[in-house]
């Protein structure tokens, strides 16, 4: 590709001046500027140039927000998009290939879209297309250099918006496709979003979780998305899919091996993804399609009654089987104490039940061999946890450790006016039975810890006619989502989306990188549109497949506006009788619109999905529940 000839004598000079003042920047060639500035591997070895990062400040404040238009918080003499196809920038110091940036106006668009950003500079790239998606499967960094000639500042890239321009932005688009495991004629279709992968593979196993095959997929290089159709996988195989990506959280490619963003089922503690059709008959209560939904006239007719799965039945000792307890099954019992309490609350004019989060989590052990409840023994307590309670700098295990006695029974035993049982409950947080479930890992499969079989598809029919009794008992079903975080981002193991297409899920701070977390986790960014279209398509799917009757969203304004409309048009398609209300307060990164028009109460007005009000709630109240003290 032709470029300037001041650009390319610019970047030559400057680089070779540099080397030959040795100042940290070293040159494998000093024959650089006489290279394209699109390397190719053919001409790489003339271009290469070694930096002394030590003598650099880096940051990822460079956001490529457009094919032609990156965005930087400051402005130097000289900026240059560098690229490692191996990652060498931070390792070595290699830099492979660059194009020059040049200064320009801020494209009022771009303004518009990017409101927080209004202070950058924007400058022009001049590169096609095909080279820009080749260059996104890399590690990328802009160089910038002084007016002393010097390398100061190394600012890798934030590539969200340009992914959303290169991949969503034409008909049949990213966007647009199906994803997940797609099941159509004896065949199966696996279809993953991943444009800065450089290779995926398909990882298939049997039933005892055993590899079987790995199968190379193929990239559609106009929709990101990469696929394979196979006649080796069916209803029930167990899959997950390899990435050969380039991941910020170590500076180098890694080769990762992830469950599916779009599981629709999955294997105990969800460590991989099942092959369902939801709408077979093996997944299925009897009568589930034909049941009836009860109807409400209005939405102000609501009177909601909301519960946690687990509490709702975790001590009721009536239950006809005590394997139901703390399950979906024990909303399905005819004469236990919590059903007798519900049919009480119906007669006082209670018509919908709001169950907590209720989609996979990250933080139960779904195996109850593996969970310690106040049930479990110590013995067993004491094998599970760390394998001691320290309380006052003294080990309780040494003395609990053989007894079968129960863990709450030893809790009462301890003194009230200290803080010793509180001690050992948080000691044990990592593997009980018990969370709020706000801690999202796949959305889009019902949690295991609350089935009595977590294995794969049996979870999905035990949620079913959970809510299918519901309905019969004439409640209509809401269920508490949480598309605004991930409970893990980067290398975790409990991590996902942000291993699929790295740093595009997750919202960043514009200058750091880091991942923002003023929801208490790892913030999502719904205004990409790839993680509108997932939390658009999961949506659809509990309205569709499981007949959830509407929807509370967590920390709503933490979601642009535009996607919650857009949302609850795509799930009224399936249901028009959804209902959307949520959490919509105004706080954070994104508070008083700063990155968007937000899904708050003020912007919601008139929108008909409702929003919490913390003006009514504190009036009745008497203050807010935040105050304390003096206040």
């Amino acid at each position: 590709m032709k470029k300037s000839t001041s650009l390319n004598s610019t970047l030559s000079n400057n680089l070779n001046l540099i080397s030959c003042l040795s100042v940290s920047l070293f040159l494998a060639s000093c024959s650089v500027g006489s290279q394209n500035s699109v390397q190719n591997s053919a001409n790489t070895s003339n271009s290469l140039a070694r930096i002394n990062f030590d003598t650099l400040a880096t940051d990822y404040s460079a956001h490529w927000v457009s094919p032609n238009v990156i965005l930087l918080p400051h402005q130097y003499q000289f900026t240059y998009l560098t690229y490692s196809s191996n990652a060498e920038l931070t390792k070595s110091g290699i830099i492979e290939g660059y194009d020059a940036l040049t200064p320009i106006p801020f494209p009022k668009d771009l303004q518009q879209q990017y409101p927080h950003l209004k202070s950058f500079q924007s400058y022009r790239i001049n590169l096609p297309n095909h080279t820009i998606k080749q260059w996104l499967k890399k590690q990328l960094a802009v160089l910038s250099i002084d007016e002393n000639n010097i390398p100061s500042q190394l600012s890798f890239v934030q590539h969200y918006g340009v992914l959303d321009r290169l991949y969503t932005d034409a008909k049949g688009d990213a966007d647009e496709q199906s994803y997940g495991a797609l099941i159509a004629d004896d065949a199966v279709t696996f279809r993953v979003w991943a444009p800065t992968a450089k290779q995926v593979k398909l990882q298939l196993f049997n039933q005892d979780k055993q590899l079987q095959r790995t199968i190379a997929m193929n990239e559609d290089t106009q929709s990101g998305a990469w696929s394979i159709k196979t006649n080796q996988a069916s209803q029930g195989t167990y899959y997950r899919y390899e990435l050969e990506v380039y991941h910020y959280a170590s500076n180098q490619i890694e080769t990762l091996s992830v469950t599916d963003p779009y599981s629709l089922s999955l294997s105990t503690d969800s460590l991989y993804s099942q092959v369902v059709d939801l709408t077979t008959s093996d997944t299925m209560p009897s009568g589930w399609q034909s049941h009836n939904i009860p109807e409400l006239a209005y939405p102000e007719a609501q009177v909601l009654y909301e519960t946690h799965i687990r509490d709702f039945s975790a001590t009721d000792s009536t239950l006809s089987n005590s394997n139901n307890a703390g399950k979906y099954a024990a909303f399905t019992e005819q004469n236990s104490a919590g059903a007798k309490q519900l049919q009480r609350l119906k007669a006082a004019g209670l018509n919908v039940v709001h169950l907590l989060p209720t989609f996979d989590l990250g933080t139960i052990p779904e195996q109850p061999s593996q969970q310690i409840t106040l049930a479990s023994s110590m013995q067993k307590a004491c094998t599970l946890s760390s394998g001691k309670f320290i309380v006052n700098e003294q080990d309780l295990c040494k003395g609990w450790r053989n007894t079968h006695s129960p863990l709450q029974e030893e809790l009462q035993k301890l003194d009230t006016r200290t803080g010793d049982a509180q001690a050992i409950i948080e000691q044990i947080r990592a593997v009980d039975d018990y969370n709020w479930g706000y801690d999202p890992f796949h959305y889009t499969v019902p949690e295991g810890s609350y089935a009595v079989n977590p294995e794969g598809i049996p979870r999905l029919v035990e949620f079913r006619e959970m809510v299918q009794s519901l309905h019969e008992q004439g409640f209509r079903v809401v269920m508490d989502v949480v598309y605004n975080h991930t409970y893990k981002a980067g290398l975790d193991a409990k991590s996902v989306l942000d291993k699929v297409v790295p740093q595009y899920y997750h919202r960043q701070h514009p200058t750091s990188g880091a991942i923002e977390q003023s929801t208490c986790c790892d913030n999502t960014a719904t205004e990409h549109r790839m993680m509108s279209k997932l939390m658009i398509d999961s949506l659809v799917v509990w309205a569709r497949d499981y007949k959830i009757d509407g929807f509370r969203f967590d920390l709503m304004g933490h979601q642009p506006k535009a996607a919650m409309l857009e949302a609850r048009q795509a799930v009224q398609k399936v249901d028009e009788d959804t209902y959307f209300y949520g959490e919509g307060w105004n706080f954070g990164e994104v508070a008083n619109n700063a990155q968007f028009v937000q899904a708050t109460q003020n912007e919601l007005s008139g929108t008909e999905i409702g929003t919490f009000t913390d003006r009514l709630r504190d009036a009745i109240r008497g203050g807010s529940s935040f105050v304390s003290g003096n206040d």
